[in-house]
């Protein structure tokens, strides 16, 4: 997880206990690995709108999966 997001979010962090913290950031690497995986890994700025929305249609897709089972 970068940095920056981690200094940003201090105050959601502040509290929790080690692994609440873990739980916490864990959830952020997930979606980054998901989007290297779909996307590609890009820098924030380099995101397109058809980044998002190929992002987003995997999700959606994913849903819609696990409703079938």
């Amino acid at each position: 997880m970068p940095t920056i997001m981690q200094e940003r979010w201090q105050h959601k962090l502040k509290g929790k206990h080690k692994d609440q913290k873990r739980q916490w950031r864990n959830r952020y690497k997930h979606a980054e690995r998901i989007f290297t995986e779909v996307v590609s890994n890009k820098n924030m700025h380099e995101i397109t709108e058809d980044d998002a929305r190929r992002y987003n249609n995997h999700w959606q897709a994913t849903e819609v999966r696990q409703l079938i089972r």
